[in-house]
């Protein structure tokens, strides 16, 4: 009994000496497999390092370039609100030179009809006083583009010149023509 006691050990151990070959030899095959593959791992980390390197200095740039177009943005804004400012400046020394020269061609209309000069009358009639004697037409016309050719030189800035509209060129025209 003795002896079959042994051989069952034996049989028992061979079973196991034999499953622990094959485990290990399984093992052996993932450890290869492991092997193969931290190699592509490797290479895997080193172009991902690559790659995030890359992206952190196009972040980089895009931040720059979105700086210099913030301060670009910015410059022309304070462009935009100067130009504004210029702008409104000169609409508003236009608006007044329209009212001025408007109010001169009304003046040569009504000298032209003689309004002024009968005006003037009846207010010098009804103080009880005489009428001063009116200027000839070409006086008064005179005396109209002399204040116009005053009032727009003293409106010009010292280290700028302001270029004439087209409409005030015009308008500078027809009291030429009504000379």
């Amino acid at each position: 009994m003795e002896f079959i006691l042994r051989l069952v050990l034996d049989v028992a151990l061979l079973v196991g000496i034999i499953f622990a070959i094959r485990y290990a030899l399984r093992v052996e095959k993932q450890l290869v497999a492991i092997r193969n593959s931290r190699a592509d791992m490797e290479r895997f980390v080193h172009d991902f390092n690559a790659t995030v390197v890359r992206a952190e200095a196009g972040i980089r740039n895009l931040k720059n370039v979105a700086r210099d177009a913030g301060d670009d943005l910015e410059k022309l804004t304070e462009r935009a609100a100067l130009m504004r400012d210029d702008l409104k400046f000169v609409y508003e020394q236009a608006d007044s030179m329209a009212e001025r020269i408007t109010h001169g061609i009304t003046l040569l209309r009504q000298s032209s009809t003689g309004g002024v000069a009968s005006g003037m009358g009846n207010m010098a009639g009804n103080m009880g006083a005489t009428a001063p004697p009116s200027p000839t037409k070409t006086e008064k016309q005179q005396d109209l583009v002399a204040e116009a050719s005053r009032n727009q030189a003293g409106e010009k800035k010292n280290t700028e010149t302001v270029a004439r509209s087209r409409a005030e060129m015009e308008l500078l025209r027809v009291i030429e023509k009504l000379k």
